[in-house]
């Protein structure tokens, strides 16, 4: 931005520029074409900003806005032209104003432009929002920052989604923390009676406390001692699993 504010001269004037006494802020009279000429570069580049689904403006080094595109002065409820001179405390109060103000002044001290940050807010309409931003210095040929000019694109419904999926594996993470929570309460559990199960049958398949009598029992038996083993063994590996999953 090379001037802060435009304003026609009549048809076929020459342009000129005059200065402020604190040589930050300049008007450039610019003469305006004929009828049915091409738009002038500055029309365009309004027609540009204006169009543009993202805030955009231009402030000066006391924060006061020099320019601010329709998408943005709709959100704040002003005009384009009503906003022009006002501050962020004006539009959005205090509080906003004092935080952006800081930035803004950071900016112009140091004369580099922010990496761009998450920020939170609402327009007029008091729908929360959540913009990406950024703000660069705007500088002059001798190198002096006469302002600062921000772009903020609003990020809600990404931010909404993104919250979304966090949430979705959370909840994901806790139910396969629950699950093997489960798997090792219910496998201790099944452990308790299963080595009574696979102790009595071991006795009774070795007879230690006297013959059974009929030889069926004693198969019977045995077939008890190995189908518990191989159970307990299935238990075992479903708790090595649990503990696993749980680190």
């Amino acid at each position: 931005l090379q001037a802060t504010r435009h304003a026609r001269a009549p048809a076929g004037s020459e342009g000129r520029t005059a200065f402020s006494p604190d040589g930050l802020r300049t008007w450039t009279l610019v003469s305006v074409p004929e009828e049915g000429a091409e738009p002038a570069v500055a029309d365009f580049l309004d027609t540009v900003a204006n169009a543009l689904p993202v805030m955009f403006n231009a402030k000066d080094t006391q924060s006061c806005y020099l320019f601010m595109n329709r998408y943005q002065a709709e959100l704040y409820g002003v005009s384009t032209d009503a906003a022009v001179g006002r501050t962020a405390d004006d539009l959005l109060g205090e509080e906003y104003g004092a935080y952006t103000r800081a930035i803004d002044a950071e900016v112009i001290r140091s004369g580099r432009a922010t990496p761009f940050f998450e920020e939170s807010y609402a327009g007029v309409d008091g729908v929360p929002r959540r913009w990406l931003t950024s703000k660069v210095p705007l500088v002059n040929d001798n190198g002096t920052v006469w302002g600062v000019a921000t772009v903020s694109i609003d990020i809600t419904v990404r931010t909404q989604l993104e919250e979304g999926l966090r949430l979705a594996k959370q909840q994901a993470e806790d139910a396969n923390r629950a699950k093997s929570g489960f798997l090792a309460a219910m496998s201790h559990e099944l452990r308790t009676p299963l080595n009574a199960v696979i102790g009595f049958a071991e006795i009774m398949h070795h007879e230690v406390l006297g013959p059974i009598g009929t030889p069926e029992y004693h198969d019977y038996a045995g077939h008890i001692l190995r189908s518990g083993q191989h159970l307990l063994a299935l238990i075992n590996d479903v708790l090595d699993y649990a503990r696993i999953e749980s680190g």
